[in-house]
C-alpha cells in the first residue's frame, strides 16, 4: 500500500507542476518530452520503491521473517515493477486532467 499510494501521487504530481508553471519550465529544456516523462516515472518509482524497502525493513524489526530468503530479491523486483506501473498510470491520468480535484 505504501508503494501504491506513493507511486500514484508521484505520477499525479504532474498536475501540481502544471498549475504552478514548473512543467512549462521543464518542457522548454532541449530534451524530448518522452525522456522527461520517462525520467519523472523512473524517479517516482525509485522513491516509492525505497519507501517500500523501508516498510519491509521495519516489518523485519517488528518480527516478520520470510520463509525463503531467496525470494526477497524477487519481492524487491516486484515492488519496483508495481511502483513503475502505478507511477506511469498516475502520470498518464495526470496528463489528461486539468486540476487535482
Amino acid at each position: 500500500m505504501s508503494i501504491l499510494f506513493t507511486a500514484m501521487f508521484n505520477g499525479i504530481d504532474v498536475i501540481r507542476d502544471r498549475q504552478f508553471g514548473f512543467l512549462k519550465e521543464t518542457l522548454v529544456a532541449p530534451v524530448s518530452r518522452y525522456k522527461i516523462m520517462i525520467g519523472r516515472t523512473l524517479g517516482g518509482a525509485t522513491v516509492a520503491s525505497i519507501q517500500g524497502v523501508v516498510v519491509f525493513l521495519l516489518s523485519m524489526i517488528v518480527g516478520f521473517r520470510p520463509t525463503d530468503r531467496s525470494m526477497i530479491i524477487v519481492g524487491f523486483v516486484f515492488m519496483f515493477l508495481i511502483a513503475l506501473l502505478f507511477t506511469a498510470l498516475g502520470t498518464a491520468i495526470a496528463s489528461k486532467l486539468e486540476d487535482m480535484q
